[in-house]
């Protein structure tokens, strides 16, 4: 106990403490910024916590050092926990809260330090609830008082950002000037804060990388569906949230194991259109403009559907024709004439290009249904390979990432143009978060998306454009509602 509190006296003296309404957090130096790591902004999920909403971590005694990262929601429950980096000296600074991807079962929050320093804001990283943990819907647990069908996951997110909102000006970030953002997953997290009544007035701005929800989430009643039959697979009967609350985390994941599916019936863990979380037509809310509306920037990977048949074995055209039957059953026939032979030679190609279009036409068509409602609204294309990258995948989905976060996956240092792009890209989502318009500083101007569907591409070259891909988008947007 003597060493224990020798330790944390040490630290303090060489250490940056923080007072926050959690307890005493104890950061450091480190890459030229201000670090507080491994900070629990919400009680374990754990026992009567788990499968219901998030509680505010409550006042701790003594100091915390904040030097290592939290544990992954991938791989226990304990593990709500969020990171921040901040300049030396910094004070009333933009806020930079991401969220990260992973098809809502994978991941964890990643390091977001170069961001900090290069982008002069404040960043934070979060963990949240996933895969069966984070999404589970049942209805006896939905009957209990103030929970809530799924979505504990996205809760998780808005608790976080309340954390931030009460505590983030201590570390030199302005509560006032907050911007969401995430890749895949995370982003279609930030498109559900947009359209969440249960997230007003804890963001300013949104950016969602490769991902959005212009395809309507799973009803409640879908949901629960796939709840039962995670309580079947337990065996449970009678008390069936003292059940699901009683089973061990191994035994929660083999039930129902987490899956990348294209298969439009196939079981997910994603949010719930529930109706209290989230409309339970997102697509119609986005449309109707019944949306947070503050500025919005988002965009697509030029070959995102690369990375998700790197490992399919489509070799014929009755392969093909199989996975678009079970991804797009309302639209297949359509779908195998704008993908077809006489385009797409080989088969892989095909559906590598129609998985692809499923976020760069998404994207494109999410802009477009935002816009109306928000003028200062922004597209992207991002085309660069990053030389870095195994593989022969080209911009393929998440490359676009360690751009934007600075040096975080795979190294940018190898050419003096992937480093320059990283430098724009974070030149431009700080400007961005700082006042709502990306330009500034020099760089080529990013037009707003209108009319004309005005677009910036990102690569070693920085271009404006108008119309994304319309031989294919203009063909698969009328899909979307119903896909």
């Amino acid at each position: 106990m003597r060493v224990r509190l020798l330790v944390l006296v040490v630290l303090s003296a060489c250490g940056i403490p923080v007072e926050t309404t959690s307890g005493t957090e104890v950061g450091h130096t480190a890459k030229g910024v201000n670090e507080w790591l491994g900070i629990r902004y919400a009680e374990p999920p754990v026992g009567p916590l788990r499968f219901a909403p998030p509680m505010l971590r409550g006042k701790q005694s003594g100091e915390h050092w904040a030097g290592s990262m939290g544990g992954s929601c991938e791989n226990g429950e304990d593990c709500l926990f969020l990171n921040v980096w901040a300049p030396p000296d910094a004070k009333g600074l933009p806020v930079m809260l991401f969220i990260h991807g992973g098809a809502y079962t994978m991941g964890s929050a990643p390091e977001a330090a170069t961001l900090a320093r290069k982008g002069n804001v404040v960043t934070v990283t979060i963990n949240y609830r996933l895969g069966v943990f984070g999404f589970l819907a049942h209805e006896d647990i939905a009957s209990e008082p103030g929970n809530v069908a799924g979505n504990y996951g996205l809760l998780d997110q808005q608790l976080a950002l309340q954390w931030v909102k009460q505590n983030i000006a201590a570390f030199g970030g302005d509560p006032g000037n907050v911007t969401i953002f995430g890749e895949s997953a995370g982003a279609g997290s930030v498109c559900s804060h947009l359209l969440s009544p249960r997230a007003e007035g804890l963001f300013h701005r949104a950016i969602g990388q490769s991902g959005s929800c212009v395809f309507d989430f799973p009803s409640r009643e879908r949901m629960q569906a796939t709840g039962r039959r995670v309580a079947e697979a337990l065996g449970c009967t009678g008390d069936t949230p003292a059940c699901l609350r009683a089973a061990s985390f191994d035994a929660l994941k083999r039930a129902m194991p987490a899956k990348l599916e294209f298969e439009a019936d196939a079981d997910k863990w994603v949010p719930t259109a529930d109706g209290d979380v989230l409309p339970t037509d997102t697509f119609s809310a986005l449309e109707g403009g019944k949306l947070h509306r503050v500025p919005f920037l988002s965009g697509a990977n030029g070959n995102e559907g690369s990375l998700f048949t790197l490992a399919m074995r489509i070799e014929t055209r009755a392969e093909l024709e199989e996975l678009v039957r079970k991804a797009m059953p309302n639209h297949a026939d359509d779908a195998l004439a704008l993908y077809s032979e006489a385009k797409f030679p080989v088969p892989k190609d095909a559906a590598t290009a129609l998985i692809g279009d499923v976020f760069v036409c998404g994207q494109r068509k999410q802009a477009a249904l935002i816009s109306a409602h928000v003028p200062d609204t922004y597209l992207y294309h991002f085309t660069r390979a990053n030389p870095s990258l195994a593989w022969n995948l080209g911009a393929t989905h998440g490359s676009e990432v360690p751009y934007v976060l600075g040096d975080i996956g795979f190294p940018l240092t190898e050419t003096k143009e992937d480093t320059k792009l990283s430098e724009d890209m974070i030149g431009y989502w700080s400007r961005f978060a700082r006042t709502g318009d990306p330009n500034g500083g020099g760089a080529v101007t990013w037009p707003r998306f209108g009319a004309g569907g005005e677009y910036l591409v990102l690569d070693v070259s920085v271009e404006a454009k108008a119309n994304l891909a319309p031989e294919r988008c203009d063909v698969f947007e009328a899909w979307l509602p119903s896909l």
